[in-house]
């Protein structure tokens, strides 16, 4: 894996040396989130308000040989169960490069499980604050940005993905706990079904294996997304079903179902709904169970920008 990503960054090097000119853009996009949110865990306040804001910084330069870097920053506070908010404090610093069907992401950034290409692992959006997901739960060494972690010092994560007609393929590695994940994904039709397998020594001095598949698309109004793990940290298999349905062009109903295969937790499941208001303002919520059997209830207005 090194090695290949080695034999990348010096054809990307090279082909630099080779270029005259060098075209530069900025852009930004974030989001805002605010409502109320219910948790009957008595460890937290049954109602607190919550918040949320993210901005993402792009710095993107395009050679004339059309090999593209994009530099990016992106920056979010995040309310806490206990009802407090920070500062936007949390930040992921990464580096993109593109060329042909190859893409290289260098920093701060998700694993190939994380970053979503490969594999569907979170499903639709669930109401406010996407509590429940296809995901909830599942004991799998999937690492990407948190902002609740307040992610300063972190070890990089490479990934190489390749895009060849309707076929993904990539990689990731991370030195931290020498993990690489392999993966592959099909589309056709409107739909795909992909596959990563991985080995990590973050919980022992052993080699831990996982594996997680999934198959998602959409029929007309109603979408759909399916997710199968496993690992040798879990007690069973772990799966999910995510699904959602477009009334009109401006509502979505939506439902999710995740059991984690952990002997002592329960399954998540939620139903939520979201309706633009238009100019990227929805509003939004949701009510369902927890993987600890509590009630979670969200409602409240998203935009983007």
């Amino acid at each position: 894996m090194l090695y290949f990503v080695k034999l990348l960054i010096s054809a990307i090097v090279t082909s630099m040396l080779c270029t005259h000119q060098v075209y530069a853009e900025l852009s930004s996009s974030g989001f805002g989130i605010f409502g109320i949110v219910y948790d009957s865990d008595p460890s937290t306040p049954s109602t607190r308000l919550d918040t949320e804001f993210g901005l993402e910084l792009d710095l993107k330069s395009t050679t004339s040989q059309g090999l593209e870097f994009t530099a990016s920053m992106l920056f979010e506070a995040v309310s806490n169960s206990d009802g407090t908010m920070g500062g936007a404090e949390g930040s992921a610093g990464e580096i993109e490069i593109m060329y042909g069907g190859f893409t290289l992401y260098l920093g701060n950034v998700g694993d190939l499980i994380y970053a979503g290409n490969i594999v569907d692992y979170y499903g639709y959006d669930i109401g406010l604050t996407d509590f429940a997901e296809l995901s909830t739960g599942f004991n799998l060494p999937v690492n990407g940005f948190d902002p609740s972690k307040n992610d300063v010092n972190v070890y990089p994560i490479v990934t190489v993905e390749y895009t060849h007609e309707n076929f993904t393929a990539g990689a990731s590695y991370i030195d931290e706990n020498e993990e690489w994940q392999a993966g592959l994904v099909y589309t056709f039709k409107g739909f795909s079904v992909g596959g990563v397998y991985g080995i990590t020594n973050e919980n022992s001095s052993d080699r831990d294996a996982f594996w997680v598949v999934s198959f998602g698309g959409e029929i007309g109004s109603f979408g759909f997304a399916l997710l199968a793990a496993n690992s040798e940290l879990q007690d069973q298999l772990s799966y999910g079903a995510s699904i959602n349905y477009d009334i009109g062009t401006t509502t979505d109903l939506s439902a999710v179902y995740s059991d984690n295969g952990m002997d002592d937790q329960q399954a998540t499941y939620a139903v939520g709904f979201s309706h633009s208001l238009g100019g990227g303002v929805s509003i939004a919520g949701s009510v369902g169970k927890t993987i600890y059997d509590y009630t979670n209830a969200d409602f409240g207005v998203i935009f983007d920008f």
